[in-house]
């Protein structure tokens, strides 16, 4: 007799294949050998960790995308570190003739590597019906991630009584890839062999999420100014402005001790927030304004032209259609290297509005006063 299916607030477990369809596009390999030498093989693996930890598949797991629901959010952690060790132990690839993992010019082979999301419903759901939001959410703090990352909403942090059994690292302000999202702190699983009392080495830094910290920067200062941003978040929500404005600025005060500019930038971007929510527009303002300086000294035009939204959004509502046009303008300009195709499509459409608006001279002076103002705000 099989297990009932979990409801209430259950945990939403999404693991993705990287890099699945370059993989079966290489030569040597194809969509058939893929399947059978790679698909297969994981299926089973992933198969036994979620019977190990009473999860339960929601796909018949033969895309490259699976979704699993878990009762306790302490078995959907367990599964996510058990796939991921045995992934790691014993790595799935395909081989040529002679035995060798087949694998791309530079040598690196092309082996199965998954990145998994964890996140656990704020409402709860009916057994068996496993959609809306939260399910959304799930897949999204997934594609944050890269091959072989563990990553978890906040909301597991209070939920998990295991907690305290693994290592974290705290990511705050991560945009999450959804229209207009608001920065959100999700945590990484450290699953990784090491000492829970470590200093983290830069090599546990994720790449997604192009951050250079100082190697001074110690664990523990990184923990509290995570936990100022999550007391202030809370405070937020609960209209505390004052006591969530007190937290904010004490993160930033800590982000600038040990130089962690962009974290300094995140935290900027959340005290703006309270600021603007508590309708203190220009400190809000300032805040973003700090925050775009940082940005701009990074080599990161998303992050460059979302601080440039942000502060287009802070004049829309102010009604200043003037400043949120300059500022529309040259977040278009910093995306426009990118493969952010949804945020130049947006920008295109709302300047084109706005400049319907305008008399023909004014909308000529607009551009070059933009194009000016944008260069001589880049770094040298």
């Amino acid at each position: 007799m099989s297990a009932p299916l979990p409801e209430g607030n259950v945990t939403i477990l999404f693991a993705g294949i990287e890099d699945a369809s370059r993989i079966l596009q290489q030569p040597g390999i194809g969509e058939a050998r893929y399947r059978e030498e790679m698909l297969q093989p994981y299926f089973t693996r992933l198969r036994q960790c979620l019977a190990d930890t009473n999860g339960h598949e929601l796909t018949t797991l033969e895309s490259d995308h699976n979704i699993a629901v878990f009762q306790s959010p302490d078995d959907a952690l367990a599964c996510a570190r058990a796939l991921q060790v045995d992934l790691a132990a014993e790595p799935i690839a395909c081989r040529d003739a002679e035995g060798l993992s087949i694998a791309i010019p530079d040598g690196t082979p092309w082996r199965i590597r998954v990145r998994i999301g964890i996140h656990r419903a704020g409402a709860p759901l009916p057994a068996g019906c496993y959609e809306g939001a939260d399910v959304a959410y799930a897949a999204y703090i997934m594609r944050l991630g890269l091959g072989g990352q563990i990553l978890v909403s906040a909301g597991m942090r209070a939920a998990t009584s295991s907690w305290e059994s693994y290592r974290w690292q705290g990511w705050d302000s991560r945009i999450l890839p959804q229209s207009d999202a608001e920065p959100e702190i999700v945590y990484e699983m450290l699953w990784k062999p090491g000492s829970p009392s470590e200093v983290l080495d830069l090599r546990d830094l994720p790449g997604t999420f192009r951050v250079e910290r100082d190697r001074s920067l110690s664990h523990e200062k990184l923990e509290e100014s995570v936990k100022l941003n999550n007391r202030g978040v809370d405070h937020v929500r609960q209209r505390r402005w004052e006591e969530a404005i007190t937290c904010f600025q004490q993160s930033v005060d800590i982000k600038r001790e040990y130089r962690d500019r962009p974290g300094e930038a995140d935290t900027l971007q959340y005290l703006g927030k309270a600021y603007r929510d508590q309708g203190s527009w220009e400190d809000a303002s300032a805040c973003y304004l700090q925050m775009l300086a940082i940005r701009r000294t990074l080599p990161d035009r998303v992050a460059e032209g979302k601080a440039l939204r942000t502060l287009m959004a802070l004049k829309v509502a102010q009604r200043d259609y003037a400043a949120a046009l300059d500022y529309a303008r040259q977040a278009l300009l910093a995306f426009e290297p990118t493969q952010e195709e949804a945020q130049k499509q947006f920008l295109r459409e709302w300047i084109a509005k706005q400049e319907a608006r305008l008399p023909e001279p004014r909308r000529r002076q607009g551009w070059w006063h933009t194009l000016r103002g944008w260069m001589g705000g880049k770094r040298k």
